[in-house]
């Protein structure tokens, strides 16, 4: 990736592939990171997302990187096979992380004071997903705060 390169993508499809797996746009000013390459934008996202998000976004790559091996009828060396092998640790290892994080970090708390604000504290601490339970929903500063964690992946239920 030294060169900006990302495997076989363009920008378009780069961007393109980023959002079907994710749902981020990588093209965001949030992943402007350096020059803005794809490499750059990609540095970016495994710096700022969970990682849930890396393992998911590193094993389509992976799977990508595969299906054009076996498209383009290359066979797959025992050095790339190892490499293989390893960014799969790798992916497990992450998934592994975010079930540990996933256990540990959930937090159920109620707020009587200062609501709006606690609530607005907690969206923006968030790192992986923010479960609402309401009767209705009507504070317009809380919902834009909620789109914009939404549009930048995270989840919600």
């Amino acid at each position: 990736m030294k060169s900006g390169y990302v495997l076989d993508f363009s920008n378009r499809t780069f961007q393109e592939f980023i959002f079907e797996h994710t749902r981020i746009d990588i093209y965001d000013c949030f992943y402007n990171h350096e020059s803005g390459s794809k490499a750059n934008r990609l540095r970016a996202f495994w710096d700022i997302e969970s990682n849930h998000k890396v393992a998911k976004l590193i094993d389509a790559f992976l799977s990508h990187w595969e299906t054009q091996k076996l498209i383009k009828n290359t066979e797959i060396s025992e050095s790339e096979n190892k490499l293989l092998q390893k960014c799969n640790e790798i992916v497990e290892r992450l998934k592994q992380e975010y079930n540990i994080i996933n256990e540990k970090q959930v937090s159920r708390d109620a707020h009587f004071d200062n609501i709006q604000q606690q609530i607005i504290d907690h969206i923006e601490l968030a790192r992986f997903t923010v479960w609402i339970a309401v009767a209705w929903f009507t504070d317009k500063k809380i919902f834009q705060h909620l789109v914009k964690k939404v549009s930048r992946g995270l989840m919600y239920s």
